[in-house]
């Protein structure tokens, strides 16, 4: 796939670690902090088309994500480790 096209949080989300681009429709993730993938557009059939279009030409590589990089559960694990073994130690 090449683009998400709707009215998703993935496109906003989880588009950019793919580096996916995304056609956003409509207002509804309006506010929302959104990478450089993603094209916003209304509920307009010209403007719908002609969005697409222009991401069929991108050729996307190492899209920032805003929402992280993709390694929380690796820093979550890390953490907790570290948490463990100094209560381990603190309880002897």
């Amino acid at each position: 796939s090449r683009a998400l096209i709707g009215n998703s949080s993935a496109g906003l989300i989880e588009a950019p670690s793919l580096n996916l681009a995304a056609v956003n429709i409509g207002p509804r993730q309006k506010g929302r902090e959104q990478a450089k993938n993603v094209i916003n557009v209304d509920y307009n059939r010209k403007q719908i088309i002609k969005a697409i279009s222009k991401t069929l030409s991108w050729r996307l590589k190492n899209i920032k994500n805003l929402y992280g990089d993709g390694n929380t559960a690796k820093k979550v694990l890390k953490f907790l480790k570290l948490l463990l073994t100094k209560q381990r130690y603190e309880n002897k």
